[in-house]
């Protein structure tokens, strides 16, 4: 890793946060994969303190650029964050639990808690054939991560993945764009499961893994074609 890297990432991850505040969860995912940079000898502590100051400035720096009605003080640097947002953020929070009266609410109180999050990501959000796919990929990852030598970061990706969605499924709105952000570590899930499978020898599971993919695909085109 290189200090135009962490630049960026302070850069993209103030644009997300800016975007939507609950991208902020993503953070611990940044600060674990910087934590293994220096446990495998990768990054010295002190450089990785510097990498790691350098990301936090700049992404303060985006958040004050992008998002500047979250500031209180009319400087460049305020010293407070806007009591009106925050008064905002309460007043939508009001809305959750079962008691709502707020009409969009009540749609969220007949819903189960983790079920109901779970069954329309693997439905609609990815798709039953590439859900079963993907669940298959990170049981094979997991069951033979010493013999395949998986590296850290897909297992932390595992790890991440299934604490947020957990998270979310808990949550009184389960509304489906809030999973998105685990959609690409799908793909990833799948490209490293793919990587270590050896397909001349496993022509039968190639042929599965296609009918499964062509599924897929044909999955989303019926979603797609509803409106």
């Amino acid at each position: 890793p290189t200090l135009k890297i962490f630049l960026a990432i302070g850069v993209f991850f103030g644009l997300a946060i800016s975007t939507k505040i609950s991208a902020i969860f993503f953070a611990p995912f940044i600060g674990i994969r910087l934590l293994q940079l220096i446990s495998d000898q990768t990054l010295s502590i002190k450089r990785a303190a510097v990498f790691l100051i350098t990301a936090v400035i700049t992404t303060s720096i985006t958040i004050r650029i992008a998002y500047p009605m979250l500031f209180a003080a009319e400087g460049f640097w305020p010293t407070a964050i806007n009591r009106q947002v925050i008064s905002n953020w309460s007043a939508l929070k009001a809305f959750d639990g079962k008691d709502t009266a707020f009409p969009p609410a009540l749609q969220w109180v007949p819903t189960t808690p983790v079920m109901y999050l779970l069954s329309q990501t693997s439905f609609w959000g990815v798709g039953l054939p590439l859900s079963i796919l993907t669940l298959i990929a990170a049981a094979h990852l997991w069951s033979r991560r010493k013999q395949l030598e998986i590296n850290d970061p897909i297992c932390i990706a595992l790890f991440w993945v299934v604490l947020f969605s957990l998270y979310q499924s808990l949550q009184f709105a389960k509304t489906l764009r809030y999973i998105y952000p685990v959609l690409p570590f799908f793909a990833a899930v799948l490209g490293a499961t793919f990587s270590h499978i050896e397909w001349n020898k496993h022509g039968k599971m190639m042929l599965g893994i296609g009918a499964l993919f062509c599924l897929g695909l044909w999955w989303s085109w019926s979603f797609q074609a509803i409106y």
